[in-house]
C-alpha cells in the first residue's frame, strides 16, 4: 500500500480514479458516431459531443448551459 504524505490515502486514491474515469467516459463520448447532448437536473445543456456540433451546425460554446426549451436547433 503506499499514499502521499499529508493527504488520507482513501481520499486520494479516489479522487485520482474519478478523475481517469471520466476522462475516459470523456474519450468515448468525443468519438461516439452519433450527436450527443447532455442535459443536466435542471434541463440545461451540459456537454455536447462534435458530431453532435457538425449535425446542428452550432458550436458547443453556443450551446451550453442553455435550456432545452430555448433551443432552436431542432427546428432545422
Amino acid at each position: 500500500m503506499f499514499w502521499k504524505s499529508k493527504t488520507e490515502p482513501a481520499e486520494d486514491n479516489s479522487r485520482d480514479f474519478l478523475d481517469e474515469e471520466k476522462e475516459k467516459a470523456l474519450i468515448v463520448i468525443n468519438n461516439f458516431v452519433d450527436g450527443l447532448l447532455f442535459f443536466d437536473k435542471d434541463s440545461r445543456l451540459s456537454l455536447v459531443n462534435p458530431h453532435a456540433e457538425k449535425m446542428f451546425g452550432v458550436s458547443k460554446e453556443e450551446l451550453l448551459g442553455k435550456n432545452i426549451l430555448n433551443l432552436n436547433i431542432f427546428e432545422n
